[in-house]
């Protein structure tokens, strides 16, 4: 498993890296064959990456910016000036005309 490196007389010093690479070696192996080999599957790899880091980036900012603004947004006080309930929003029927 670890190997153990021998320090000073008397002091054993583990290898834990080596350890760690070995345990993750087939996965690396696994991932570098079917995303990194080809130029084609490691541009679509990182346009992947990029699109969905950039979702959750944006997602997550969104919920910052709504929670720390919270009361002080047009959606929270929206019903001081349009006189409706913020609960509920009726959809207006449209008018008939003669």
């Amino acid at each position: 498993m670890t190997d153990i490196l021998q320090g000073k007389p008397g002091q054993k010093v583990y290898n834990i890296s080596s350890n760690i690479r070995d345990r993750f070696k087939g996965t690396g192996d696994l991932i570098y064959r079917n995303v990194f080999r080809r130029t084609s599957t490691f541009v679509l790899a990182i346009a992947l990456g990029a699109f969905f880091f950039e979702r959750a980036f944006d997602k997550t900012g969104n919920e910052i910016f709504e929670r720390w603004n919270k009361g002080k947004l047009w959606k929270d006080i929206r019903h001081n000036y349009e006189g409706k309930t913020p609960a509920v929003e009726e959809e207006e029927a449209p008018e008939e005309s003669e």
